[in-house]
């Protein structure tokens, strides 16, 4: 199951532009690489930017999503990685 009973992990820089974008920097876990290349991920506070990265950003604390089937962002369509259910 990997680091702290995470599959997988990835952290992002926050760039300052005008779609708030989260822009990948490192990943941890073989799941992490195809799910991350595929979701787009924003600080903004909208839809794209209310998931726990987003949050997390905005708010300065940090945000889990301990079971990402379940988050936000499979309610917008966003798929969890392979094997994580």
């Amino acid at each position: 199951m990997g680091v702290a009973g995470y599959s997988h992990h990835g952290s992002g820089f926050a760039e300052d532009d005008e779609r708030k974008t989260v822009r990948p920097v490192a990943r941890y876990g073989e799941a992490a690489a195809p799910y991350l290349d595929e979701i787009s991920v924003s600080w903004g506070d909208d839809a794209l930017g209310r998931g726990p990265t987003g949050t997390a950003i905005r708010t300065g604390r940090v945000s889990l999503a301990r079971d990402s089937s379940r988050s936000r962002a499979s309610s917008r369509g966003v798929l969890p990685p392979p094997g994580i259910t």
